[in-house]
């Protein structure tokens, strides 16, 4: 049974969505525009215009990340699976909705048409009653669709950590703590020019960085001070004044030796 296809109203909050591929974002909308949703692979590549191999990793990309929950519906007589059901996850629902957004938008994101596949067929399952997280009712026959990490709940979206700039005061307690030759002025400096970026990404971790220089640091010759230098230079040159002495003493001698001789 074909749906009155009007569109697909996606939220903000997931069209504007960083961490999710254009690819990701339509297809979880795609999915949550029906009660039930259990298209093939063949049939989501078909209407994507991806390979089959591609739609399977997006579905198993989104499910690792607990975006989307999906069950398989197995007869317990032979085995074999007769359908899969994917439904949005209502922990990425609330997270996805920790904004402020009201009840008509929330509804409007949660469709009520029945599922369809090209060509019109009809493909909806009457009477889909979940009993237990693993065993599902279809008109009055107790199905287990249980599977291996279906029953696992699914872990929240992981949040990126914000970086935050050091003091001056923070890098010289870092530095006195590890005990380095790292110069605290040198590094704030250093990075506040570049926009606080390593290479050409943002930096994440500033004590890693003073890390980095300490080690840069520990690799380079070390430089010799004004009065090293000066010592050396004078050593150098009473070793050269010594040596010239020792030679010139003794060619006079021979010398004498020589005059005396005859």
């Amino acid at each position: 049974m074909e749906r009155k296809f009007k569109g697909i109203w996606i939220p903000a909050e997931l069209w504007k969505s960083k961490e999710l591929s254009l690819q990701e974002r339509c297809l979880i909308a795609e999915i949550d525009s029906f009660t039930v949703f259990f298209m093939s692979n063949k049939a989501l590549a078909d209407f994507m215009g991806v390979s089959k191999r591609r739609v399977q990793q997006i579905i198993m990309g989104l499910n690792e990340k607990g975006i989307v929950d999906v069950n398989t519906i197995e007869d317990p007589d032979t085995g074999q699976t007769i359908k899969r059901v994917i439904r949005v996850s209502e922990s990425f629902k609330r997270s996805l909705f920790e904004t402020s957004i009201n009840d008509e938008k929330q509804n409007c994101f949660t469709g009520g048409e029945e599922n369809f596949t090209p060509g019109g067929e009809e493909n909806f399952i009457p009477g889909v009653k979940k009993i237990s997280p693993n065993i599902t009712k279809i008109d009055n026959k107790v199905i287990d669709n249980k599977r291996e990490g279906a029953d696992k709940p699914t872990p929240p979206p992981t949040k990126t950590k914000r970086f935050v700039k050091p003091t001056l005061d923070e890098v010289q307690a870092y530095c006195l703590e590890r005990q380095n030759s790292v110069d605290p002025e040198s590094f704030i400096d250093f990075y506040e020019s570049n926009g606080w970026k390593v290479g050409k990404n943002p930096m994440k971790d500033w004590k890693a960085a003073v890390r980095t220089w300490e080690r840069r640091d520990n690799n380079r010759p070390r430089y010799k001070t004004r009065d090293e230098r000066l010592r050396e230079d004078d050593a150098r040159r009473e070793r050269m004044c010594k040596e010239y002495d020792e030679q010139h003493s003794q060619s006079s001698f021979e010398d004498i030796k020589r005059l005396l001789s005859e």
